[in-house]
């Protein structure tokens, strides 16, 4: 058995939300990242504000839980369709396809924000596998380093915010619930995403990615992309507020 398979298949743990400490307390409390209608979330101009402005009052009311209802998901796939199509990227699969395919599919899990019922965000956690990852696809030399070095890897793939909402609260609720998914119940320790090269300083300075290579064509979303990987691990400081010495 190969190693990557020992851990088996992801298994959906439904309506994990949250910790009541909000892990990026004063990112939170920022009014930055809120989208007008009809414009998308300026990642550069968020990433440059300071996170500890605190003009906005704490954001409340977005829950993120792993899904597998065939409901929640179709809403999720027309989610990331029409906000990649709006920023003129490509999506390849079918409504009913399987994602990323037959193989990869059990490893791979949709994870959904949500407020007052209502899906504002969606992000897809793939977990490695004997089947590999989609950041193989242009980044499989960065990703083996990794792998080689017994790193267990997952990937952040159809990552979307819907427009009008507080940007910042969505994806810090996405994330802190990939995070639970990923370190907390599979011990999983890195994690991986290729995102647009304008947003690098976003994630490298609200969640501490590093950059993992240059630029490259993501032909899935036909798109520039850079890979960014992060030590799973370090997001325990900024998700959850440290606990107090003992006296």
């Amino acid at each position: 058995m190969n190693l990557l398979d020992l851990h088996g298949p992801l298994q959906l743990t439904t309506n994990i939300t949250p910790q009541p400490d909000i892990p990026l307390a004063d990112f939170l409390r920022s009014g930055i990242g809120r989208s007008d209608a009809g414009r998308d979330v300026d990642l550069d101009d968020m990433a440059k504000h300071p996170i500890s402005d605190r003009k906005f009052g704490p954001t409340i009311g977005f829950q993120s839980h792993a899904t597998s209802e065939p409901a929640e998901i179709a809403v999720a796939r027309d989610l990331v369709r029409r906000r990649y199509a709006w920023r003129g990227y490509r999506v390849s699969e079918t409504q009913d396809s399987a994602f990323p395919d037959k193989h990869r599919a059990p490893h791979y899990v949709t994870i959904v924000a949500k407020s007052c019922n209502a899906t504002v965000g969606t992000v897809t956690l793939g977990m490695d596998s004997t089947h590999g990852l989609l950041v193989d696809e242009a980044n499989k030399r960065e990703a083996d380093r990794l792998r080689t070095r017994g790193r267990r890897l997952c990937e952040l793939v159809r990552l979307a915010v819907e427009d009008g909402v507080n940007s910042k609260a969505v994806l810090a609720s996405l994330f802190q619930c990939a995070y639970t998914i990923g370190r907390c119940v599979h011990g999983l320790t890195d994690v991986l995403i290729e995102v647009n090269p304008r947003h690098v300083c976003f994630y490298r300075k609200v969640f501490g990615f590093i950059c993992a290579s240059e630029e490259k064509i993501c032909e899935r979303v036909g798109a520039i992309s850079v890979l960014l990987s992060l030590d799973i691990s370090s997001l325990e400081g900024r998700f959850f507020l440290p606990t107090k010495a003992a006296a």
